[in-house]
């Protein structure tokens, strides 16, 4: 069950990150997903050395930069379809 709703802040996560692209989103609301992102990643990997948990921890860093400065469309859009990507794998 833990991990369905972590999998679907992980799809909330990835779509505001992506409208950020089109809409100005406000930078309080991809600090907090930033710092939600970052911490699932610390946690999970402090249980193993996992290839994921590394990949969120980049994400959550990113998404927190992307809150203070403007960061490349592409590095927005490839953080976004891996987080909606790993959120609907977790899903299922």
């Amino acid at each position: 069950m833990l991990v369905k709703i972590l999998g679907i802040l992980d799809i909330f996560a990835g779509i505001i990150l992506w409208l950020s692209i089109l809409f100005p989103v406000p930078a309080i609301l991809l600090g907090i997903l930033g710092v939600y992102v970052l911490a699932k990643g610390l946690i999970f990997i402090g249980f193993g050395l996992d290839i994921l948990s590394a990949m969120d921890i980049i994400a959550g860093i990113a998404i927190i930069i992307t809150a203070t400065i403007s960061m490349p469309i592409i590095l927005i859009s490839i953080i976004s379809i891996y987080l909606i990507g790993k959120g609907a794998i977790s899903i299922l």
